[in-house]
């Protein structure tokens, strides 16, 4: 729902098609979209990228499939979240475990999201954009 509330304070730009996969799948528990995205053919074959260390797997983090998702989809999310005000616990939340796994660090050390691996990310705020009325003007043109 975060990403919702996010859509919702950029009223100058239609977003109506940002909807949320409930709607869009026609489910209503955890359980039937885990169902619904398993059984959606062109995802089978995405699987979570692993790593051996000493006998153990571990997430890779430095796979293109973590580094985009993460550096240029939940952090621009989130970088369009700080511009409008808006509170992302969840997304806050997914991102300091990321942080965890990765080495990279998207807050500082005063829990701002200023930290030092924003430079390296697809954020509004890289490209001049601050405020909600200049990503409205631009995506308006």
């Amino acid at each position: 729902m975060e990403l919702l509330h996010i859509c919702s304070l950029f009223p100058k730009i239609d977003l109506s098609g940002v909807i949320p996969n409930s709607v869009h799948y026609g489910i209503k528990t955890t359980e039937e979209l885990t169902a619904k995205m398993r059984g959606i053919e062109s995802l089978r074959e995405i699987i979570a990228p692993l790593r051996e260390q000493n006998g153990e797997l571990y997430i890779d983090s430095e796979s293109r499939y973590f580094k985009e998702d993460f550096m240029f989809g939940l952090c621009n999310l989130r970088g369009y979240a700080e511009i409008a005000g808006a509170n992302t616990p969840h997304i806050d939340h997914v991102l300091h475990w990321y942080e965890n796994i990765s080495g990279e660090r998207f807050f500082d050390c005063d829990g701002k999201y200023a930290g030092d691996c924003l430079a390296k990310t697809g954020v509004p705020q890289n490209f001049g954009f601050n405020t909600v009325s200049a990503i409205e003007q631009f995506y308006m043109e």
